[in-house]
């Protein structure tokens, strides 16, 4: 059963400023090995497996399971920049997922391995039809704003902060955070209220109801 977090504001400090996650600002990505790198710690794939073909993350499906049992269920997921990573596509099964990401080759990819979700292209000249009621930002190239523009009143945001998206989310006064997914040997958690914890973690926030 889903819990209600109507109530959940985001955190602040002692002077009524809001914490801010880890943020790997000061690491810029210059070289095709520390690209790939990112990737790979990404979704942890094999190195040969994430150059060629579409995967999943047993370690994120884990996540996504546990953000569908207990947070909310979504209807519609919009994952961007997703390079070969679909994990969502098994964490959501009765969702329907988009995928997307502009590389060049990779809706062939996803092709060949049967992957229909998938949409080749800018995901700043993308419109919906119907907006989402989650948006996946896992070290995406692009600003929380631009990834939310089609995110429902109440949908919820997914993100991490390899790029400040998760700091972003939280300067923002039209979202709230939720807390931090985390895990320990022994399972998957919660930690409400709790946006304090440096990379890697898993920020909730949720778009609140605009009047």
């Amino acid at each position: 059963m889903n819990e209600n977090f109507d109530n959940y504001n985001p955190v602040i400090d002692g002077k009524g400023k809001v914490i801010n996650p880890g943020t790997w600002s000061e690491s810029r990505l210059s070289t095709e090995e520390e690209v790939l790198a990112e990737l790979k710690l990404k979704a942890e794939y094999p190195e040969e497996e994430l150059k060629t073909k579409p995967n999943s993350s047993e370690s994120l499906i884990q996540i996504y399971d546990f953000f569908r049992e207990n947070i909310h269920n979504p209807k519609r997921v919009f994952y961007p920049c997703c390079y070969l990573d679909v994990s969502p596509i098994k964490g959501f099964p009765e969702s329907e997922v988009i995928l997307m990401d502009k590389e060049k080759g990779l809706e062939e990819k996803m092709r060949q391995e049967g992957i229909t979700q998938f949409i080749q292209g800018d995901v700043l000249k993308y419109t919906p039809e119907t907006p989402f009621d989650l948006v996946i930002a896992l070290n995406p190239c692009l600003t929380s704003k631009d990834l939310t523009r089609h995110l429902s009143n109440r949908g919820y945001v997914l993100a991490n902060n390899w790029h400040n998206n998760a700091s972003q989310l939280l300067e923002d006064s039209d979202f709230e955070g939720i807390g931090t997914i985390d895990k320990n040997k022994n399972k998957v958690y919660l930690a409400r209220k709790d946006l304090s914890k440096l990379e890697p973690g898993y920020y909730v926030f949720r778009k609140l109801k605009l009047k």
